[in-house]
């Protein structure tokens, strides 16, 4: 074993180390423990491939640098231990260097500690792994003792195996291989033995993976079969005694050579890397960590926007099929961080996530802002998709509405970013019931306008008009359209447009078109008890007005209340807003229908959507949007008007104009065989008691 006198090393030491063959290098143990670099030869230099002079500047304050990243940890803390350690001046172990080129080399190394002008040094000492197993390879064969002698001067654990028609035999082992035996010992059963290299050889001989762990003992054998195509291979297996919790790394390097036409000999050599292999596990769990922290919130474990942001871009390229997609927001969040504090706010958002986990894969589930989250479910029925979702509202509840949901399914969704953005406009019109219950949201702009609205509700600054709707051929009224009006506290009446759009907005639009309906019904009642059962009146009801869960029964609930003929209600369904899915529109038809309520289906011409809506079965009435009928003296107008009656006649479905204010006008409609008529030739909207005085 190679050694210095430190004499002789301060006297010859840029002279010896010119001359050996060894990669060498210097390097002093400064006072902070850091390790900086005093000399390196041309060897080493050679083994890391750029030159000495580049490998002086680039190592100069990190000498370790030249070791393969998961090495480094492993090597500084040998030079430290074996520095702090006062009786061991020499250790060896082995390394992986990292080449210029990105390559990866094992180097063996073997360290000897010395004082050097008062300041602390080792002189490192590397060979190439694949050198000395060529260098074994080059031995001719000869005597056991000259192989004994070869192998206890390789300062792993090493053995040599020969092979004559396929029969394995233990040529030498060392005394690095014996501590690796006791070390199994140790690891099998607690107690220390000694092992002779006669008895090893015994137990090898017997079984040549005795050192390996029964479901590695396939990699040894592999490495040894490779060998005989490669000029080296090598493998890691876990040593015989490893658990889980405290796993023995060996690695394993095996060259083979035939040294007659039946005899080959193997040349293996065995290195402790545990602490290497350790690190390296380490550093994959990190970045595995840091990915998963990449695409997870933390707080409630759920995807979070960037992973909703990747899956809405493979959404563009792959339809998913039967899709169930809501949108959840909590109610109250920033109150609750403002006024008891985030760690409140974070114990809120929690019990939502475990709300949701309850009917919801984790997976399915992203947190794409601090209080929304959207819920993404493929391949899913929508009976049972809508289930789900009902009873995580139902939970909500229960947990004082802590949050409010909205949803939608689809048979076939490429578009996600629009479907969540239908779930969300859903969403809304659901928390319109918390904004109701809440009183501590004063200051914030929707609850503030809904205040108002109720206010004015039940102040009676809302009324109800009526316009007159009559056969194409006569000026006598068969129905009305129902309208509301908003008195301001002068007296004085605002039009719809003026506060329509905005309740539309804000998703407040239910209130009125429930005021409305309600309205109507009174009116029939009143009309029924004078014996007037045959006179039909539409109130509009806004696509939100529809959107919202309990809508149906909502209906039931109002028209139940009063004594009327239900074929004498009948609902307009406005194009002011498209949120609501087609299949769930087609259902909802359906129900309405099942309730004895006709429908019609208002601003026909004025959008695509409207025309697409001729396919559900239910819609009684289409009304023509006054835009078209001021253009009724154009011939292309002319045309589509007549060939939109005669579709509309051939599915069952009769057709109103609206707007209609001269009799010219009335007659060309009747020419092209439009069936009712609406607008200011009848007349204007009016109130209640007036349209009773001049139409009933």
């Amino acid at each position: 074993m190679f050694s210095f006198d430190d004499k002789k090393f301060i006297e010859d030491a840029i002279e010896i180390f010119d001359y050996l063959h060894n990669g060498v290098v210097v390097v002093e143990i400064t006072d902070d423990s850091s390790i900086k670099l005093i000399y390196l030869n041309k060897l080493i230099a050679n083994l890391l491939g750029i030159t000495p002079q580049e490998a002086m500047e680039k190592y100069l304050n990190n000498p370790t640098d030249m070791v393969y990243e998961a090495d480094r940890p492993v090597l500084h803390e040998d030079l430290l231990r074996n520095y702090h350690n006062e009786q061991q001046d020499y250790f060896s172990a082995s390394y992986r260097f990292q080449k210029g080129d990105g390559s990866i080399i094992w180097v063996l190394g073997h360290m000897q500690f010395t004082i050097r002008n008062g300041k602390p040094i080792y002189i490192c000492l590397f060979t190439d792994v694949n050198e000395l197993i060529s260098a074994q390879i080059n031995v001719e064969e000869s005597s056991n003792n000259l192989w004994m002698d070869i192998v206890n001067n390789i300062p792993t654990g090493a053995t040599i195996v020969s092979s004559t028609n396929d029969v394995l035999k233990i040529v030498a082992v060392n005394d690095t291989l014996v501590k690796f035996a006791e070390k199994v010992g140790e690891l099998l059963d607690g107690n220390s033995r000694s092992w002779s290299k006669e008895a090893l050889t015994m137990l090898l001989n017997q079984n040549i993976y005795a050192f390996c762990i029964e479901e590695d003992t396939h990699l040894v054998k592999e490495m040894m079969d490779s060998s005989i195509n490669s000029p080296i291979t090598e493998t890691t297996f876990r040593l015989r005694g490893s658990t889980t919790h405290n796993p023995i790394y060996i690695h394993t390097t095996c060259s083979s050579r035939m040294v007659d036409e039946n005899t080959r000999y193997y040349y293996i050599l065995f290195t402790e890397i545990t602490r290497s292999v350790l690190a390296e596990q380490e550093l994959q769990a990190n970045q595995i960590m840091l990915l998963h922290l990449s695409y997870y919130d933390k707080l409630t474990g759920f995807k979070n926007r960037n992973a909703y942001s990747e899956y809405t871009e493979a959404c563009r390229i792959d339809k998913q099929k039967d899709v169930g997609i809501a949108f959840i927001d909590a109610n109250g969040l920033k109150e609750a961080n403002d006024q008891l504090g985030h760690s409140s706010g974070d114990k809120m958002l929690k019990t939502l996530a475990s709300i949701i986990k309850e009917d919801f894969n984790y997976t399915s589930v992203y947190r794409i802002s601090g209080d929304e989250f959207v819920i993404v479910e493929p391949n899913i029925s929508k009976e049972d998709f809508v289930a789900k979702v009902l009873h995580v509202r139902d939970r909500l509840v229960e947990n004082d509405d802590i949050a409010s949901i909205g949803f939608v399914w689809k048979k076939s969704m490429s578009d996600l970013k629009r479907r969540v953005g239908q779930a969300e406009q859903l969403m809304y019109i659901e928390k319109q019931k918390y904004y109701e219950k809440t009183a501590a949201l004063k200051s914030k702009h929707r609850p503030r306008l809904l205040k108002q609205l109720l206010n004015d509700l039940e102040n009676n600054q809302f009324v109800m008009f009526l316009q007159p709707k009559a056969q194409i051929g006569s000026k006598k009224a068969t129905g009305a359209e129902a309208l509301v009006r908003r008195i301001d506290q002068d007296g004085k009446i605002i039009p719809p447009y003026e506060f329509i759009p905005q309740l539309e907005q804000e998703k407040l639009i239910p209130k009125i078109d429930f005021f409305m309906l309600e309205e109507v019904c009174k009116f029939l009642e009143e009309l029924k008890k004078e014996g007037r059962t045959d006179f039909v009146v539409s109130v509009n009801m806004s696509r939100v007005t529809f959107e919202e869960l309990e809508f149906i029964s909502h209906v039931e609930e109002v028209c139940n209340k009063y004594d009327f003929n239900r074929s004498q209600l009948e609902f307009e369904l406005t194009e002011s807003n498209k949120t609501i899915d087609q299949i769930q529109f087609d259902d909802y038809i359906q129900k309405i229908k099942s309730l004895g309520i006709s429908i019609s289906l208002d601003d026909v011409g004025t959008d695509y959507a409207s025309l697409r809506m001729l396919i559900i079965e239910g819609i009684d009435v289409l009304k023509v949007d006054r835009s078209l009928i001021v253009q009724i003296d154009k011939k292309n107008t002319q045309v589509l008007l007549k060939h939109l009656n005669a579709m509309a006649h051939e599915l069952g479905i009769k057709v109103l104009a609206e707007g209609v204010e001269t009799d010219e006008v009335r007659l060309a409609l009747e020419e092209l065989g439009c069936d009712y008529y609406q607008g200011y030739l009848l007349s204007p909207p009016i109130p209640t008691d007036k349209f009773k005085k001049e139409f009933l």
